[in-house]
């Protein structure tokens, strides 16, 4: 079985400055890569889970939200430190696919 942590975007592994879809709005927050690294050193599966309510507010597009979903991925592969991420599946897709996890060992960590 793989240990996951599943972890909020905004606020969480970046900075919250309301709706982040942009990449000249995004900024890390301080320590995230090296956390999330040493994370992964452990065996710690590693999911971005996030919600993007700007999208349908009209504040950024469903193609600027890749745009800094990319970036993000990016700048994390520099500290070997990426989440395991597809942004066409749900929460509850994911957890019902052929990945199992001990749920004992998963964390959920939001900015709420």
């Amino acid at each position: 079985m793989r240990k996951a942590v599943f972890f909020d975007r905004d606020g969480v592994i970046n900075i919250d400055y309301g709706f982040v879809g942009k990449i000249e709005n995004y900024d890390l927050v301080q320590g995230v890569p090296q956390a999330l690294h040493h994370l992964k050193e452990l065996g710690f599966l590693l999911v971005l889970v996030t919600n993007q309510s700007g999208i349908a507010r009209g504040k950024y597009t469903e193609a600027d939200f890749f745009k800094v979903t990319q970036f993000l991925q990016e700048n994390l592969r520099i500290a070997d430190a990426c989440l395991s991420d597809n942004p066409n599946t749900s929460i509850n897709e994911f957890l019902a696919s052929s990945v199992v996890f001990e749920f004992l060992m998963i964390f959920i960590t939001s900015s709420i």
